[in-house]
């Protein structure tokens, strides 16, 4: 279910008690490095958990997101299929490339009956209660159709995906519907429902989505009651879970106030007892819409769960309208590929009256999946439309089983592992696969001449099925031709270029190791504030102790005999982090800034700078809630009368903030 888009906020809010540890991958792209940036975070001391959790947090971070060869998922939502209809189509499904199934959610549903799918849909999302269906409590099917579609899944190679609504439970007014008594007794009863008033643009975590109320996701009894349920799941023999709405319940790196243990009781518990049960990972993923909050960051959840990369998606709509200013090898997320699934259109995005796509030929939208399908690493999910006047439980649109989606899954196939360059080329998005093949796709333009920069030869285009000849790094492509989906069946192993990553706590004080870990190479160095390169022996490097506080840049380098991958990272050292709460900040020259601050019992007071480094500090102890203000450069002290512009209020809730992230206000 997708709720009114979040505005994005003004700063990115880095917690004190949640240092942020970052990880890079750097990319070697012939003359281009592209740097994809993954925020994980690491805790610095152990946080107590929310009232009602069932058990004390642990200390220990998250599982670091991994990059390397990863075979994403190729997932098709049979969005409102039947389980029956999705169980007897498997075999088209497993033809048309795909390796997993997406169903809707299978708890039980406020109102279950069958009628248009248009004005049912919507019911899934409001589910009665923690279990999968039994008999009539679900339009799609029931536990034991769930059981048997895994087993025929499980014997065919395709895994099955359910949705997971656990955020909210069926609504009336902002009450708990009166049905979900019966499913969820104790719940119902102690009416375990935050009552803030709040919307989730107001409140992300705490705040009602609509007219749905928010669950005490922080409460034992709820954790217990979703945690049954995704084992129920796991018994079933479902492989995976897609789960509604994620960004709006809380992890245990949230702030003191927000911070539960919702995911370690639930969803880490569930993957262990799938692995101990059938000896191998779960796939799982989130949605999260936009970002992931005010001060909150996407590696809460990439630790456990891939993400959705929702606005990566509105992107790639547009560029297939034909706006190419929108293609981009990196991802709006800065995520690694591996933990993202990335679509064209979703359920959303097509059955919601303000849906962006509902309105875009299927051809626009195929234009969109060959361009996610052609990523390397991603997970990739095609949207099956239902029938324009069908009923909820038909299968809809089969366009997934024509030649276009075959033929873009069977190239997503055949490039596994292969590194990808992406660009544009007379009016065409080009994704190169090493030099295995290549991706065209025509966004606007009737030009013959496509500049892919594979080496010349002759390929097979998986559309039209023709050889299609490279000459000079150029394409020949016929000006009616939507596609080329180019594969040099005889390619041999690629040119290996070093890969680069490293890993670190962005802010930091005293000293601290950055581990970095580089495949492939022959050479690996690295310099420190554009120092003397000095070779890196291992893949631990302790920083110096004798740096001055402030900002510190590191340089690394991994060299072979095919190329150079090279890369930055930008620390900020400073020890006030360690003394009291500080706002570091990194404000343009030129102006003054002082902060006026306050809180309950604190009167308003201006709070002045000190500097440590090149990096300005503010001691904000007490203070609950602040406004940040910019003066002229010849003001020696603050006063309301000489203020150049001010930012708008902001809770304290965090306490470091990087400036690149918040706009002063005119």
């Amino acid at each position: 279910m997708k709720p009114s888009r979040l505005i994005k906020p003004i700063l990115l809010l880095l917690s004190l008690t949640s240092l942020s540890a970052c990880a890079f991958n750097f990319s070697f792209h012939e003359e281009t490095i592209e740097i994809s940036e993954t925020d994980n975070v690491t805790s610095s001391s152990q946080p107590s958990s929310s009232q009602g959790a069932s058990s004390q947090i642990p200390s220990s971070s998250l599982p670091e997101a991994e990059e390397g060869i990863v075979k994403g998922r190729t997932i098709l939502h049979c969005f409102d299929w039947s389980i029956n209809n999705i169980k007897n189509s498997l075999d088209n499904i497993k033809a048309a490339g795909f390796d997993a199934v997406q169903l809707s959610p299978m708890q039980p549903q406020k109102d279950p009956y069958n009628g248009k799918w248009r004005d049912q849909w919507w019911k899934l999302y409001q589910p009665l209660g923690f279990k999968v269906a039994g008999n009539n409590e679900n339009v799609l099917g029931n536990k034991q159709d769930l059981i048997s579609l895994c087993q025929v899944a499980e014997s065919k190679g395709i895994d099955v995906i359910v949705d997971i609504v656990a955020n909210h439970l069926a609504s009336d007014n902002k009450r708990l519907y009166n049905k979900v008594q019966p499913f969820e007794p104790d719940i119902y009863s102690q009416n375990l429902i935050h009552n803030t008033g709040k919307s989730i643009d107001e409140d992300v975590i705490r705040g009602n989505m609509q007219e749905l109320c928010d669950l005490q996701t922080e409460n034992a009894l709820v954790q217990s009651r979703v945690s049954s349920m995704l084992n129920e799941y796991v018994d079933c023999g479902v492989d995976g879970f897609r789960f509604d709405a994620a960004k709006h319940i809380e992890t245990e790196f949230d702030t003191e106030q927000y911070r539960s243990d919702f995911w370690i009781n639930t969803l880490d518990a569930a993957k262990a007892r799938y692995e101990q049960r059938y000896g191998r990972e779960m796939f799982n993923y989130g949605e999260i819409l936009g970002s992931a909050g005010p001060g909150r960051q996407y590696s809460y959840y990439t630790g456990r769960m891939s993400i959705t990369d929702s606005d990566q998606g509105s992107d790639v709509l547009k560029t297939s309208r034909g706006n190419t200013a929108y293609v981009k090898q990196s991802y709006n997320t800065k995520q690694w590929a591996s933990k993202l699934v990335l679509w064209a259109e979703s359920h959303d995005t097509y059955s919601n009256s303000w849906g962006e796509s509902k309105d875009d030929t299927l051809q626009t939208i195929h234009k969109g999946y060959a361009m996610q399908a052609s990523r390397k690493n991603a997970s990739v999910l095609y949207f099956a439309r239902p029938n324009d006047n069908g009923n909820i439980g038909e299968i809809g649109d089969t366009s997934y089983q024509g030649l276009t989606v075959k033929s873009i899954n069977s190239f997503r196939q055949q490039c596994y592992g292969r590194d990808e360059r992406v660009s544009t080329s007379s009016g065409c998005f080009v994704n190169v696969r090493g030099n295995k093949g290549a991706a065209v796709v025509r966004l606007t333009g009737t030009s013959t001449e496509i500049d892919v920069g594979l080496p010349n030869g002759t390929y097979k285009d998986l559309i039209s099925n023709a050889n299609m000849t490279i000459t000079d790094g150029k394409l020949s492509l016929p000006a009616t031709s939507t596609y080329a989906l180019l594969i040099n069946e005889n390619a041999q192993d690629d040119v290996v270029v070093p890969t680069l990553q490293a890993e670190y706590q962005q802010v930091y004080s005293g000293t601290q190791q950055i581990k970095v870990i580089a495949e492939h190479h022959t050479s690996l160095t690295y310099s420190i504030n554009n120092g003397e390169e000095m070779e890196l022996h291992g893949n631990i490097l302790e920083m110096p102790t004798s740096l001055d506080n402030g900002k510190v840049s590191v340089k690394f380098k991994a060299s072979n005999q095919y190329g150079v991958t090279s890369g930055a990272i930008h620390l900020i050292k400073t020890d006030a982090l360690v003394a009291k709460q500080v706002l570091i900040t990194d404000m343009p020259t030129g102006f003054k800034y002082f902060i006026w601050a306050w809180g309950d019992n604190i009167q308003g007071n201006w709070k002045t700078p000190s500097q440590e480094g090149d990096i300005i500090g503010f001691d904000l102890a007490g203070a609950s809630s602040f406004i940040i203000v910019k003066f002229a450069s010849t003001v020696s002290s603050p006063d309301w009368n000489k203020k150049v512009n001010q930012t708008e209020d902001i809770s304290f809730s965090k306490r470091i903030y990087s400036y690149e992230d918040f706009e002063i206000a005119s």
